[in-house]
């Protein structure tokens, strides 16, 4: 049968099978449905006639083949001819018809493949869709975890922070109730050491660089910063931890010994009523007392009172720096 393109008037051969089918018309390639033209009554009247003619000729040309009997031979070439022709155009048509049959169901499976993978990308989209969405859940209940666990750090923070605040102010309490040498430690960040041995009996095996090493050891691992000889020149106020161990003559009946032992803060200050003047070595803050010991191997009792006074040192000093040890992560002893 014949369709004619709506859009270019292009007519084409197109089987039967194919109406009711979307093809592109192959001159202008717009997509077209194939419907079978209805037939009308003068069509069918016409179809009727035409039968009737072609009877009726087919019976008057029987006759005259009668009446030509000489001539048939010449009909009948005319008529192989014809039929001839007639086969090589049904031939031309069938092959056409299957050439575009053959563009048209090319045409049908790209379509089918394409949307078949359109369709895989879709379901792929989908289940990625999906992945995030499973994903996205997973990170809220992460983060609602994670606020509930600030929310608690925070509450431990703030926690904290108020027992440090209680803390430091319970020491500048006590600060005050000890007096201005303790606020005499208020900001001095290190210090340097002396020592001053002075009648010791050789027996007790007390040495000035003994002393040193035990003194500057309990000072660092308490947090105080020990200067050198040369770095106390470049600090406020120049400050120095002496200590000073006297000993008068040994009791000969008791093989013991009476030893005095002092430590003093010596600070370079300005006086408070003139600003200007300013004190070179002024005890600030200090600590004395008496402690008997043998003069043989009297080491230990020394070094334990020595121990004790540099202690005491150290407290009043956090007492008066309390930002210093928490700023470090630990808390005023």
């Amino acid at each position: 049968m014949k369709a004619i393109c709506p859009e270019c008037k292009h007519r084409f051969p197109v089987p039967v099978q194919f109406v009711g089918r979307s093809v592109k018309c192959p001159e202008c390639r717009e997509v077209m449905e194939i419907s079978r033209p209805p037939k009308s009554r003068l069509a069918k009247f016409l179809q009727g006639a035409v039968v009737f003619v072609a009877g009726a000729g087919l019976l008057g040309f029987s006759f005259w083949l009668l009446l030509r009997a000489p001539e048939s031979e010449k009909i009948q070439q005319a008529v192989a001819a014809a039929k001839a022709q007639v086969n090589n155009e049904r031939r031309i048509e069938q092959q056409k018809s299957e050439e575009i049959i053959a563009v048209l169901q090319a045409e049908a499976d790209e379509a089918t493949a394409k949307d078949q993978a359109a369709a895989e990308e879709i379901k792929g989209l989908q289940e990625i869709l999906n992945l995030a969405v499973e994903q996205l859940k997973q990170k809220e209940e992460q983060v609602g975890i994670m606020m509930e666990e600030l929310g608690k750090v925070n509450e431990s923070v703030a926690d904290e922070a108020e027992r440090k605040r209680q803390k430091q102010q319970s020491n500048l309490t006590q600060a005050l109730i000890k007096g201005s040498d303790v606020w005499s430690l208020a900001g001095m960040n290190g210090l340097g050491v002396a020592i001053e041995l002075e009648g010791i009996p050789q027996d007790t095996n007390i040495t000035e660089q003994q002393v040193r090493n035990d003194a500057e050891q309990l000072l660092r691992e308490n947090g105080i910063e020990v200067l050198s000889a040369s770095e106390i020149l470049k600090r406020p106020g120049r400050p120095r931890l002496v200590i000073r161990v006297l000993s008068p003559e040994p009791e000969a009946e008791t093989d013991t010994a009476v030893v005095n032992i002092d430590l003093d803060l010596k600070q370079s200050v300005f006086l408070g009523r003139d600003s200007t003047i300013l004190c070179v070595d002024v005890t600030t803050w200090e600590k004395n007392g008496w402690v008997r010991a043998k003069t043989k191997d009297g080491l230990t009792d020394i070094s334990k009172e020595i121990n004790n006074y540099i202690n005491e040192f150290i407290s009043d000093y956090h007492t008066s720096n309390p930002d210093e040890m928490t700023s470090q992560g630990e808390e005023p002893q």
